[in-house]
């Protein structure tokens, strides 16, 4: 218990710390460094994670809350000698923190429960609830994409240490932090369009509303799915966003920002390798940008070379250490993995047709106002990037689902040149913009009354005009689906847990619940395609126990399985005595 009050306070005092922190001479809005600084508590412990990983030194609780207590030690010694950041607060960002905050609790509850149900789309969740598991019970590194399991595992380490619960209810911690990484995922967002954005009124209101849009698309598919590492990958690109444009268009503290990006770089790789080259090309052309602006077309001096050098050194050692140091696992899912195909939300472009005026508008009000400009770098190099990607896929060497993968980053992009579109449209074109918001009002109105029209008479309505939004109309099909995992399938997977831990046993069910099975119980095998045959060979193996869910597979085998003792049942399965 000790341990994990001493982890606990340690995130606080860190997170505390990076807030005070002295950023700037000027005053700075409250909320938006709230958000960040917390969101940079995440990558701070990940970049601790990478140290302790590399020397085999155990990562738990107690070794990544040192972390955070020298860090919070550091960073309290610089704010005595240079003092704190003086704050203010806008009130109608804590209205949007609170409208956002509603908007999240509901979708969530819809989904997961006041409980925390396991009920997830794809069967991706239950391997990223083991890696976090990993973590937790074994306290190392589950694999070298880490970032969101190991910030999940770490926080199931402490919360084991200071309420002694079993660790098969552990799984309930994976879905709050998959809520907190997509609430993440909207609130920063909000702190990008706010920091390049005015406090006028309208400006903030359309930051709130176009990250509401936001959020229900990608990052909302991303939480449906259980695809954490993703979705924490296209968060930490967005800290890059924030941290370039505050960085590199105000007067900001050179070595806060510097350690900033540090941690954001080694994060992408540690998190998504898949999108290292976005986060560092992007970044570099961006600080190239800056730098031949400052020193008026003189690029390449030793001052520029030691500021490069200092913002991607040490992310690039210590991002190749753990990328390239197990060849086999690169291979198969950072490198050699990118024809292998896998289940993901496929759409080339519907979602982006109805934004791209407003791309193109806000793209050359960014350029002409330079503001947001330093979006702009990672934005060309992200559509670099997918048209080789596109090349790759339509002469078979990239999969269609590592292609996909890349719209939700797109959709970060194009959502921010569309909030400075409409500021700017505002600004100058006021009349225009009224008409051309009502205009799409009154679209958005008619596809949410598409359903209640076609309730009634499905002849008026033959196709979907949510189509223009296929993202939207595909994450909503699943909002109020059924708890994939019921509790009387918890209910048997805990009794194995519980009782049958001197042999192995085996799930007889489908591929998504045995998933969970493996997960929760920590077994390895599974039947769940197995004919038969299979099942005959269970008198030959070490298995003991076989966990039945009644289900399509189950009734292939039922016969054959009759005659073993029935050791527990429920109405959703039994669980069955082998040897």
């Amino acid at each position: 218990m000790i341990q994990a009050m001493f982890y606990y306070l340690s995130f606080l005092a860190l997170w505390t710390m990076i807030v005070l922190y002295k950023k700037s001479e000027e005053k700075k809005n409250l909320i938006l460094w709230l958000i960040t600084s917390g969101f940079l508590v995440f990558a701070c412990q990940s970049f601790t994670a990478g140290l302790l990983g590399i020397v085999k030194i155990p990562i738990s609780a107690l070794t990544v809350g040192l972390g955070n207590a020298i860090y919070a030690a550091l960073m309290g010694i610089w704010i005595r000698k240079k003092g704190i950041q003086h704050y203010y607060i806008k009130i109608f960002d804590i209205v949007a923190f609170v409208a956002i905050l509603l908007i999240l609790l509901e979708f969530s509850h819809v989904r997961y429960g006041k409980e925390l149900y396991i009920n997830f789309v794809s069967v991706d969740a239950s391997i990223h609830c083991k890696s976090a598991l990993t973590v937790a019970l074994e306290h190392t590194l589950p694999n070298n994409m880490y970032f969101a399991s190991f910030n999940t595992g770490v926080m199931m380490d402490a919360f084991k240490g200071l309420t002694g619960c079993s660790p098969f209810l552990l799984h309930k911690i994976f879905v709050l932090f998959e809520i907190i990484y997509t609430a993440f995922s909207a609130y920063l967002f909000w702190v990008l369009l706010r920091t390049n954005g005015k406090d006028k009124i309208l400006d903030m209101l359309v930051a709130l509303v176009l990250t509401i849009l936001y959020w229900i698309i990608y990052p909302a598919y991303s939480m449906i799915f259980g695809f954490s590492y993703f979705g924490m990958s296209v968060n930490i690109l967005t800290l890059l966003l924030i941290l370039l444009n505050d960085y590199l268009q105000h007067d900001l503290d050179r070595l806060f920002m510097i350690v900033s990006l540090n941690l954001a770089l080694f994060g992408i790789f540690v998190c998504y390798t898949l999108f290292v080259p976005t986060a560092f090309f992007g970044t570099f052309i961006a600080l190239g940008i800056f730098m031949i602006r400052r020193d008026r077309k003189k690029f390449i001096n030793k001052k520029n070379i030691l500021e490069m050098l200092e913002v991607f050194l040490i992310p690039t050692i210590l991002g190749l250490l753990h990328s390239f140091g197990n060849v086999k696992e690169l291979s198969a899912s950072s490198g050699g993995g990118i024809t292998v195909d896998g289940g993901c939300y496929s759409d080339l472009y519907s979602n982006f047709i109805i934004l791209i005026p407003f791309a193109i508008i806000g793209i050359y009000f960014m350029i002409k106002k330079k503001d947001g400009v330093y979006t702009l770098p990672m934005m060309v190099v992200q559509l670099i990037f997918m048209a080789i990607l596109f090349v790759g896929a339509m002469n078979n060497k990239v999969s269609a689902y590592y292609y996909m993968k890349n719209n939700s980053v797109l959709w970060l992009m194009v959502m921010f040149t569309v909030a400075m579109a409409i500021c700017a449209m505002m600004e100058h074109f006021k009349g225009a913009f009224l008409f051309v918001f009502f205009f799409f009002f009154l679209i958005f109105m008619g596809m949410w009354g598409d359903s209640w029209v076609k309730d009634r008479n499905p002849r008026f309505i033959a196709v979907d005009a949510q189509s223009y939004f296929n993202a939207l109309y595909f994450s909503d099909a699943f909002y109020t689906a059924h708890t994939w995992i019921t509790l009387q399938e918890l209910d048997l997977y805990q009794y194995v847990f519980d009782n049958c831990t001197d042999a192995e046993t085996i799930c007889i069910n489908d591929e998504m619940e045995n998933g969970w099975f493996k997960t929760l119980t920590g077994n390895e095998k599974t039947f769940c395609y197995g004919g038969v045959e299979d099942y005959k060979r269970l008198e030959d193996s070490s298995v003991g126990y076989v966990c039945i869910v009644y289900s399509d597979p189950y009734a292939v085998c039922m016969d054959y399985l009759s005659d073993y003792e029935v050791l527990y049942s429920n109405p959703q399965g039994m669980i069955l005595k082998v040897k």
